[in-house]
């Protein structure tokens, strides 16, 4: 539900409604249509990335994502501008798990993907001090 909330703000506006559920699903496949004649199944394994081993990063989410929009809100702002491309200051993080970052502004996302995945929270500080060198033109430290 938090997560959920981070990353859909609006939707705290009717979240505690009596008609209001969040769902688990177990995907089997995925139907990708890409165009015509460019049809596939894609397996569940081949869609979907493990994070088995990603339980300390996933329970600490929260305080790196408060972390970071409390004390490194200029490095949140380079990752969507200079990284990304994306315009405006105000990004916030608003997620992070193994594969990369969820910002937003306002009504606006972006998702910065990791060179390659990370599962503690160490391995995040590592990767958002080196993602925030890249964004000021440094190089990784």
């Amino acid at each position: 539900r938090a997560r959920y909330l981070a990353r859909h703000p609006a939707a705290g506006e009717y979240a505690d409604f009596a008609d209001f559920s969040l769902y688990r699903m177990a995907i089997e496949r995925a139907h990708l249509v890409a165009g015509f004649g460019v049809i596939h199944w894609i397996t569940a394994a081949s869609l979907l990335f493990d994070t088995s081993g990603a339980a300390e990063l996933a329970a600490g989410e929260a305080d790196i994502v408060a972390h970071m929009n409390a004390d490194h809100a200029e490095a949140v702002t380079l990752y969507a501008t200079a990284l990304l491309g994306r315009a405006g200051a105000g990004w916030m993080m608003c997620g992070i798990d193994p594969e990369g970052v969820d910002l937003r502004r306002g009504a606006e996302v972006a998702r910065l993907d990791f060179d390659s995945p990370i599962a503690t929270a160490a391995a995040a500080r590592e990767r958002l001090v080196a993602l925030a060198a890249r964004a000021r033109g440094g190089q990784d430290p």
